[in-house]
């Protein structure tokens, strides 16, 4: 009963991601605190806003989220507020270690180049979190894994 909810939740975390970062973000009309930060965030490799700034929004609407969930749904909408927020809290982290660290594997470095061609090529393209997105990113690490493997049989066969 509350493992749909919470994967509900953390679906709509990646569509209010997606509305919010290509409609707000990328609206050069937009005024909000958001816009702000995120075009500044695209101006500037490293920047980031504070996690106090994006706790301080974050954390009133997921307590009422919760209440109203709880309230109007019982475990499954508390459930349905948990993914959303916990989806967020690693998409956040995520998108700090696609700026801060260097990629580790061959989905780090698919993420990493995706993304940064979004940050400094295409703003309005590749706004990443479409199953479009991640089959490509799959079907990617799959041909590199079967790249990497045919080179490895042909080395042991030379060597023999």
């Amino acid at each position: 009963m509350i493992a749909l909810p919470l994967a509900l939740g953390a679906l709509t975390w990646s569509f209010s991601e997606y509305t919010l970062h290509r409609w707000v973000g990328h609206d050069a009309k937009s005024k909000t605190d958001f816009a702000d930060e995120h075009r500044t965030h695209h101006a500037q490799r490293g920047y980031f806003a504070a996690t106090s700034k994006k706790a301080a929004h974050a954390v009133p609407l997921v307590l009422a989220g919760l209440a109203l969930g709880w309230l109007t749904l019982g475990a499954a909408g508390a459930a349905y507020v948990v993914g959303f927020a916990v989806t967020y809290v690693a998409y956040e982290a995520l998108h700090r270690r696609l700026h801060t660290h260097g990629p580790r594997g061959p989905l780090g470095r698919y993420l990493r180049r995706h993304h940064f061609a979004h940050h400094f090529s295409h703003h309005q393209s590749r706004l990443s979190h479409t199953r479009r997105g991640l089959r490509e990113a799959a079907e990617k690490i799959a041909r590199n894994q079967e790249q990497e493997s045919s080179r490895g049989v042909r080395l042991l066969r030379s060597d023999q």
